[in-house]
């Protein structure tokens, strides 16, 4: 094995958060604020982002990162590796989330051959005055149906399970999570084995041209 090698390196990070794509800038205000945005996050503190409505390029990776030591209660992540135009970027967004479970509901209608758009949204619903947060995921202008997940059609997916939890009522995922991560793992397979195919075609050396001066016998 040798002691030196390359890295694929993706400089470019954006993440899923409050219905928009987010590139934080830090905590220190640019010296060019155009196109930025300016916010206060859940710790009290001044933050400046670039907010987008969508994020579009092929799907080239997909995993899920587990929470750091200490920080189990944030949850793991989904990190999608994108290009564009020879361009790279990271979209992270949580796994146990709107987000999360839509993008997997989908994923087996992508076309990895194509680009597509993500598209987070969130909204208040005028007869409920509940927040609706999702995912919509774009390919040829069309808006991709879930393959599973829905009353019409659930493909197996476990139900959310009602318990009592310290004396209240409670909504359990943990067989939905499992069953999710399962098809997860089943994309993210799928996007390494294309992604693998495309490099080896890639790198693969030219085949010399046939000589025509042998005869066969």
């Amino acid at each position: 094995m040798s002691m030196t090698g390359q890295r694929n390196r993706v400089s470019n990070f954006y993440q899923i958060g409050l219905g928009k794509i987010r590139k934080n800038l830090g905590k220190t205000e640019p010296e060019n604020m155009e196109g930025v945005t300016e916010r206060v996050n859940r710790n009290g503190e001044k933050v400046f982002e670039l907010v987008s409505d969508y994020i579009a390029g092929k799907i080239i990776a997909v995993e899920m990162e587990a929470p750091e030591a200490g920080k189990e209660d944030f949850g793991s992540r989904v990190n999608v590796t994108l290009e564009n135009a020879g361009v790279k970027a990271v979209l992270s967004f949580k796994w146990d989330s709107a987000y999360g479970r839509a993008f997997v509901f989908a994923s087996p209608n992508i076309n990895l051959s194509k680009e597509i758009e993500f598209e987070p949204y969130q909204y208040v619903q005028k007869n409920t005055e509940r927040t609706k947060t999702g995912l919509s995921l774009i390919q040829d202008g069309a808006q991709l149906d879930w393959a599973f997940g829905t009353k019409a059609n659930p493909g197996g997916c476990p139900q959310l399970e009602k318990i009592t939890f310290k004396g209240k009522d409670a909504w359990d995922n943990s067989k939905q999570l499992k069953f999710l991560e399962e098809k997860f793992n089943e994309f993210a397979a799928k996007v390494k084995t294309l992604n693998d195919l495309v490099a080896n075609e890639a790198n693969a050396p030219e085949q010399p041209e046939a000589d025509d001066d042998f005869e066969d016998f």
